[in-house]
């Protein structure tokens, strides 16, 4: 058992005549903070000088702990056995390694065989190291789009604030203390769209989806208004994503783009509920920092091994 950093998934599923092979990748999940007390506890008696690894990559460190203690295992995997898990990040990941399990079970020679098992990195919700991060929307390649007229159509769903001249630090400020709110970009001005109330009714959906920002913004805007449809949305004909604000901003001046949508980041209690709710995360609704390094932990997998 590893602390901290460890690595899950594929990032492809294997041919079917793949009889063993590695799993690698960086799905993360988050668990409910009373569940993690114990765990954290069990990690803090892992010398902190004997590190399994350190790798310095960007301006993140990743380290590696290694806890051998059986004893702490056994006392760990108690304190999680009943404990919801919520994967934050690498969706795809978790589903890719169900598919490997799946395609590899028939060779399988012990239910306990490898195939049975993925490792994953858990952190708990309060940990002050998580942070999620927005990703931003920038729209080109419209055709016929008038701005008067697009902020006329919102103003029956948004109240539309025109911004003076600010900086970026005080445009993020602003945005921040607003809920269900963006900022909208275009050719050097910025306007503040604030949802009017029960607008989100117009939003598919449970309710957890109907109030998050990114929903909102691409049911109620970039559907609805400016006709970029959910097709056209997951093939980003119209659109692209920026994860860096000031990015976002100065493409918004681009003559080729017609607008930036810059959003707040989503909340852990957010994604939180739309996981009670047995809902999956809108795509590219959470940006979670720093973002653990691929390929540092492998997980063999060997369908023909003997348990």
């Amino acid at each position: 058992m590893f602390r901290r950093v460890i690595a899950n998934g594929s990032t492809g599923t294997p041919p079917a005549s793949c009889a063993a092979g590695w799993r690698r990748g960086s799905s993360a999940a988050t668990t409910l903070p009373p569940s993690t007390r114990i765990v954290d506890r069990e990690f803090d008696r892992v010398d902190s000088g004997a590190r399994e690894l350190e790798a310095h990559l960007g301006n993140t460190v990743h380290r590696i702990w290694r806890l051998t203690d059986a004893g702490a295992h056994q006392r760990i995997a108690a304190a999680m056995a009943d404990r919801k898990v919520y994967i934050a990040d690498g969706h795809h990941r978790y589903e890719t390694m169900l598919a490997i399990r799946e395609e590899l079970r028939p060779q399988a020679r012990s239910p306990r065989a490898s195939i049975e098992y993925g490792s994953m990195f858990l952190t708990s919700m309060e940990d002050p190291g998580v942070v999620i991060l927005p990703t931003h929307r920038v729209v080109h390649g419209l055709a016929d789009f008038d701005l008067e007229r697009v902020l006329e159509q919102l103003g029956s769903r948004f109240a539309v604030d025109e911004l003076a001249a600010m900086t970026s630090a005080e445009l993020r400020t602003k945005l921040a203390s607003r809920e269900r709110s963006f900022l909208l970009a275009s050719r050097g001005r910025i306007f503040l769209l604030s949802l009017r109330p029960g607008a989100e009714a117009a939003v598919a959906g449970p309710e957890p989806l109907r109030t998050l920002d990114v929903p909102i913004l691409h049911a109620l805007v970039l559907e609805q208004t400016l006709g970029i449809d959910r097709a056209a949305q997951e093939k980003q004909t119209n659109l692209r994503y920026v994860k860096d604000f000031d990015a976002a901003l100065e493409e918004s001046r681009r003559p080729d783009v017609q607008a930036a949508f810059l959003l707040n980041p989503t909340r852990i209690s957010q994604l939180r509920a739309v996981a009670d709710a047995g809902e999956v995360m809108p795509q590219k609704s959470t940006f979670f920092f720093p973002k653990l390094a691929s390929g540092l932990v492998l997980d063999p997998i060997d369908p023909l091994e003997e348990a």
